[in-house]
């Protein structure tokens, strides 16, 4: 269907109601104009932002409303307690309260962690199966249901993306012309849908904001991205700000200002090296993915141990694949929010036994993230958490970074704040750093940390 540019069309979509088979109408406005836009109907990530999982898959009917489960350990027919399942949870037979996940694993006397892995449909699929099959159906679906809408538009590339880059949430998306990533107005502080080609802040520049050089000159209009901060930059821009020196330069490298090639270098300066900490035989170690480095590669798989214990692991559905093994890998992705280059891990162990871990990726001077970060469940209230993130705050404090900040579950944000000294986001402040590809996820609480530029002291973290 083609639309003129700046004019309404109204698009008839049907969509399940999630009980049952049952079908109706719903009439949905798109906005148009020279910019691709598109408005999600129930999905996995739909505009409502109750979504639990269990709706989501009530919602593409994976899963129905009653459905009778059950929670089992590892002990084929060990089966410890049953429900049925609610969009707000699991209710319990025994005392007809409504669990969520984890609550009712606990309900059931486990302390497995693995709420979706053991918790059981009478069919025989873990809700973990479930969640893997609305994946599957994601997939699919995006790969056979866009349209394209304006003469000019190449079908042939990378489809777009289901959900808004910054909040990981669905509704009406307004898609860059130059990457599959997509947006709500709201969230990147625009009014309405542009006329002609707009260009996400992934794309643009980031010393001009624009995604073309303003002088027609080809080799300063090239764009790069920074092998740091891994944000785009025109050669041109870097050179006539004089953020780069090009004397003695190594032009295989891509940095946007001398400082992101000084944490680069003084980042791979720390890889592999094992430091003290404590009195305790506690070495903080920084590790990378690095070719034909077994040993580097086998204490990443450490690394991954410890989330998994920590996290359940789920599939993005636009990749299929673990999101956690991507960031301690460092898989990269056409999408944005996907691309996971420029991650390190960090480990904390006692004599080669992995404790704590977390992953860090530091966006040039301004941010740096740590999108996981957890503790093996022997280990925990012993401090390792604080040990751990007190040595990491060190080392970028060393390195200048302004501010450091994480996604938090909404039970967490206190943690993060009272013990911590983290703060939650203003969305003034998410705005300000829409640029920088920090990992986030639907509904958690983004917090930050400011990190002051004065030499580091043990006494500044007691």
């Amino acid at each position: 269907m083609q639309s003129q540019r700046g004019k309404k069309i109204v698009i008839k979509t049907s969509k399940k109601s999630g009980v049952g088979n049952q079908k109706f109408n719903q009439t949905t406005q798109v906005q148009c104009s020279g910019k691709r836009a598109k408005k999600r109907g129930t999905s996995a990530c739909s505009s409502k932002r109750s979504h639990t999982v269990l709706s989501l898959l009530i919602d593409n009917n994976v899963v129905l409303i009653g459905a009778r489960v059950h929670y089992r350990t590892g002990r084929p027919g060990n089966q410890l307690t049953e429900g049925w399942i609610t969009r707000g949870g699991i209710k319990c037979t025994c005392c007809e309260r409504i669990f969520k996940l984890t609550e009712f694993e606990s309900h059931a006397g486990s302390t497995q962690h693995r709420p979706s892995e053991n918790i059981l449909l009478e069919d025989g699929r873990s809700l973990s199966d479930c969640n893997k099959q609305l994946c599957g159906k994601y997939k699919r679906q995006k790969s056979t249901t866009r349209v394209c809408k304006r003469k000019d538009e190449q079908c042939g590339k990378e489809p777009s993306d289901y959900v808004c880059s910054v909040c990981r949430d669905g509704g009406d998306l307004i898609l860059c012309d130059q990457c599959p990533s997509a947006f709500h107005t709201s969230c990147i502080g625009l009014e309405d849908v542009p006329d002609g080609d707009w260009f996400c802040p992934f794309c643009c520049c980031i010393i001009c904001g624009h995604a073309q050089f303003q002088e027609i000159v080809q080799q300063d209009g090239c764009t790069v991205s920074c092998d740091q901060c891994h944000l785009k930059f025109h050669v041109g821009c870097a050179r006539d700000r004089g953020l780069i020196k090009f004397e003695g330069r190594n032009f295989h490298d891509n940095f946007c200002s001398n400082k992101c090639e000084e944490i680069f270098s003084s980042l791979q300066k720390l890889v592999g090296k094992s430091i003290v900490v404590g009195e305790d035989n506690l070495t903080w170690t920084l590790l990378k993915p690095l070719k034909d480095f077994s040993a580097n590669n086998r204490r990443l798989n450490l690394a991954l141990d410890v989330m998994h214990e920590c996290f359940e692991s789920v599939e993005e559905a636009y990749t299929g694949r673990d999101i956690i093994e991507d960031v301690i890998f460092n898989r990269g992705s056409v999408l944005n929010r996907l691309n996971f280059r420029g991650f390190y891990t960090v480990l904390l162990e006692r004599d080669g036994e992995a404790m704590s871990a977390a992953n860090v990726r530091v966006c040039g001077d301004k941010v740096a993230e740590v999108p996981f970060v957890g503790t093996r469940f022997e280990h925990r209230r012993l401090g390792l958490c604080r040990i751990l993130m007190c040595e990491l705050e060190k080392h970028l404090m060393n390195l200048g970074v302004e501010r450091l900040v994480l996604p938090s579950a909404a039970g967490m944000v206190d943690t993060w704040i009272n013990s911590f000294g983290f703060s939650k986001m203003t969305d003034f402040d998410t705005r300000e750093n829409l640029a920088y590809t920090v990992l986030n996820f639907q509904d958690a609480i983004m917090c930050q940390k400011i990190l002051r530029k004065l030499k580091y002291t043990s006494d500044s973290v007691k």
